[in-house]
Order: structure tokens, then C-alpha cells, then sequence
């Protein structure tokens, strides 16, 4: 009699100093969904633990009851220290129990994750690697996976995986937790990918060498029949960039005008891509497409120079305008540099009072590891806490500030952007007291 397996799915917490912006933007776990999806077609037992929704029930208790043979979970970063402590707590419970990690950190920098609380390193995207550990195929012949033989790692060769194989995704458990889901007021924000890795090479940016360094693209016929499926008029497409293939955009236009299908989009794109193709964008706009998150990363040509993003401030600028004129929410996301000073936070305020840009992402400028980026600031690193890889802690430090000074001025920044969105009518839905208390306590505590 064949023995039905058991998997427990963990979505673990993206931060425990509440500079999370916890319930201004909260992503529905897609990659997860993807492997319960997997799982479950292939007749094992799978069941969430989501710490943005189980947060009353106590993950020690949720194993003991349920019992899991394994337990899978995806992280980048910043969640690698919550999900070690997952895991160790697992195996306190019953050392039998099999750990499996997976996610955007797993592929590149697997041999940090050598440890004894892990089991399996999965460093491809395909749900079906996760289905094969579990069904006892041979490991040598699952595609980038890492595992132990006589307590000694192996690993497998990566190979690029086609997200076109991924098939009609189970969201249970997004409906049935589709309030808490959401990208700023857009509730039940529903993630849909469309390509996986970046086209592009930006230096920073470690989702240009994801899946084996290969981006791929799916069918635009089995996006739109997704789109149409989901019960959610607001629709996340989360591509590294979804403004990049005119002729694919041309195609997803028209297929969504012929279905007749009304929702909401939020996608990111590139400067250069919106301002060479004002047409496209301007038929988006027509289609539901209400915020575009652009990286416009900085307001100085050295700045954009040093980051490769191949764009001049002016362009910029442009971009903004334009996105305004036309009515589309830009959402203008900025790298906080290292070498700023004191003019650069002011500069950078009123450049985005002038440019009347309404909704602005700031990002610590973090050097990632697997990136080029980070070979050059290994040797200078402040902290070894990945906990603090988050985009708004220092881990390298500040070229011309104190570090608490520039923090201070980082979140004199943020507060006054909240002030001017307020006077805005932007963010009404925010805790304004509670978010400022919160990085206050980065400048003193950090």
C-alpha cells in the first residue's frame, strides 16, 4: 500500500524590526502556490503555514499536529535567518523530518546553505524538482539540486527551466485570504509571471542571473487565459519587467481587448522601454494598467552611470511626465547610494516635489550576494546579519555620513515623502503614526 507523504509549506516572515510595510504592500506567495499546485497533482498531501495569516497559531504546535515529512519553504535574503530557525525548530520536534529550501537566494548562493538543519537545496524554479525530492526519484537526477550523501553535499547541474510547463495554478489559499493580499489600495492584489530573470544586466540586480542566467517568456495565450481566470479585478504581474517585448505587449493588448476583460494591472517597466514606446503604453493605460513601477534609481547621470542602467537623468524626468500626462501611477523606485551627503537626501526630496512624483520605493543601496556588485563591497560589509538585507539598513558603510546621520536623514526623507503623499491624497489607508515611530526606532536602535 503506497504511503501518501505529507509537506508542510512555510511562507516565512520578511521581517521582525516592523519596517516591513506590513499591510501597505503584502504579496500573496505565488512561488508557493506554484509548488502546492505541483504536489497536489501528483497526489501528495500539502498544506500552508503563512505567517502573515496563521500568526495565532504557533508553528511548533501547527508540526506536532500535522505531522509533515517534509517541510519546503522559498526565501530571498532576508528571510534565510527566520527560515534556519523553521527548520532547527522542525527537526527539534522530530529529527525524521526533511527540510527543503528553495527561492531566489537558493540558486546562487547554495553553499551558504550547507547546514545541518537543511536537507535538500532546490535551486531551480521548476515546482517539479520539489515533487521529485518527495516522491524518491534518484537525487542525481533531479535538475540543480543539492543534497547529502554520507554527510557530504552534492550538486547537481542547473539547467534553465520554461515556466510554460507551469500549469492552472491552485489558489485556494490566496481566496481565501484575498483581503490581507494587496499593493497599496489595489485589495486582493493577484500575482501572475509572465517571464522569469531579467532581460537586462544591471549591476545591482540579482534577478538578471536568475534561472541559470536565461530569461523566459510565456505563451501570451496561457497569460491572458490566467488573467481571466483569476476571481480578482486586480491583477500583479510580477516580471522583473514586463515592459520589454513590444511585439508580445502588441499581442497581450489585443487579446485582452477581444475577451473583453476589465481589471486592474500593476507591472514593472524600464525608462527607455516607456519613453520609445508611448504608443504601447498608452493602450495599456486604456486596457486597466494603473501603476507602472519604474527604476529610476537615481537623479544624477553618475549615479545612473555606475548602476549600468543605460538612461540619462533627463530621461527620467521625461518618463514621469509622460506616465503623469497620461494618467498612469508611477511608482518612481530610488537607490539611497552610499556616497550621498546631506544635499543628496534634500536634492532628492525636492527633485521628486518638482517632478510631482506621487509614490516613491527607496532602497538602501545593498550589494547582493551571487552580483558582480557585491565582489567589489565584500571586503566592506558592516554587518554578516542577512536579517538586515532588506533595502532599508545600512550593511556597507556610508562613504561621507555617519552611519546613524545617514539614517537619520534616510528617514527624514521617507517621512516627509509620506507627508507630501498625505497632502497628496496618496496613502489615506496608512498608519502614519505607526510607521513613523517604526523608523524611528532605525535611527536609534540600528
Amino acid at each position: 500500500m503506497k504511503v501518501c507523504k505529507k509537506v508542510l509549506l512555510i511562507n516565512p516572515e520578511d521581517s521582525r524590526s516592523k519596517l516591513n510595510f506590513d499591510g501597505i504592500i503584502v504579496n500573496e506567495p505565488l512561488d508557493l502556490e506554484i509548488i502546492y499546485t505541483a504536489l497536489i497533482k501528483n497526489d501528495i498531501k500539502a498544506k500552508f503555514y503563512d505567517f502573515l495569516t496563521n500568526e495565532k497559531e504557533d508553528l511548533k504546535s501547527v508540526i506536532e499536529e500535522y505531522k509533515p515529512d517534509f517541510i519546503c519553504t522559498t526565501a530571498v535574503i532576508n528571510q534565510i535567518p527566520f527560515v534556519l530557525e523553521y527548520f532547527n525548530i522542525a527537526k527539534h520536534v522530530n529529527k525524521n523530518i526533511k527540510t527543503i529550501i528553495t527561492g531566489s537566494y537558493a540558486e546562487h548562493n547554495y553553499r551558504q546553505l550547507f547546514l545541518n538543519c537543511i536537507d535538500y537545496i532546490s535551486r531551480s524554479y521548476d515546482p517539479n524538482c520539489i515533487v521529485n525530492i518527495i516522491s524518491d526519484v534518484d537525487n542525481k537526477n533531479i535538475n540543480g539540486l543539492c543534497y547529502k550523501v554520507n554527510n557530504v553535499w552534492k550538486n547537481n547541474k542547473l539547467s534553465y527551466f520554461d515556466i510554460n510547463s507551469i500549469t492552472t495554478i491552485d489558489r485556494k489559499h490566496f481566496y481565501k485570504n484575498k483581503k490581507i493580499y494587496r499593493y497599496l489600495e489595489m485589495v486582493g492584489a493577484c500575482q501572475v509571471r509572465t517571464s522569469y530573470s531579467c532581460p537586462y544586466k544591471c549591476k545591482f540586480c540579482y534577478r538578471t542571473i536568475l534561472n541559470n542566467n536565461k530569461y523566459v517568456t510565456k505563451d501570451i495565450i496561457k497569460v491572458v487565459d490566467e488573467i481571466e481566470s483569476i476571481k480578482s479585478d486586480n491583477i500583479y504581474i510580477v516580471d522583473d519587467d514586463f515592459l520589454f517585448n513590444r511585439n508580445r505587449l502588441i499581442e497581450f493588448i489585443t487579446e485582452v481587448k477581444k475577451r473583453k476583460i476589465h481589471k486592474k494591472y500593476i507591472c514593472y517597466g524600464r525608462v527607455d522601454f516607456i519613453l520609445k514606446n508611448k504608443d504601447i503604453i498608452k493602450e495599456l493605460k486604456e486596457i486597466g494598467f494603473y501603476y507602472i513601477l519604474v527604476g529610476l534609481e537615481a537623479i544624477n547621470d553618475n549615479n545612473l552611470n555606475n548602476y549600468n542602467k543605460l538612461i540619462k537623468k533627463d530621461d527620467n524626468v521625461n518618463c514621469v511626465q509622460f506616465l503623469n500626462d497620461i494618467g498612469i501611477n508611477c511608482m518612481g523606485m530610488f537607490i539611497i547610494d552610499l556616497n550621498f551627503k546631506r544635499k543628496d537626501f534634500k536634492n532628492l526630496y525636492n527633485w521628486i516635489k518638482t517632478n510631482n512624483l506621487k509614490h516613491v520605493a527607496l532602497s538602501i543601496f545593498t550589494p547582493l550576494p551571487g552580483t558582480k556588485l557585491y565582489n567589489e563591497y565584500k571586503n566592506k560589509l558592516i554587518t554578516q546579519d542577512l536579517t538586515k538585507w532588506d533595502y532599508v539598513h545600512l550593511v556597507t558603510k556610508p562613504l561621507n555620513l555617519n552611519k546613524h546621520i545617514f539614517y537619520l536623514y534616510y528617514y527624514l526623507l521617507v517621512i516627509k515623502l509620506f507627508k507630501l503623499a498625505k497632502r497628496n491624497n496618496v496613502y489615506d489607508f496608512i498608519d502614519f503614526k505607526k510607521l513613523r515611530k517604526n523608523f524611528f526606532g532605525l535611527v536609534v536602535k540600528d
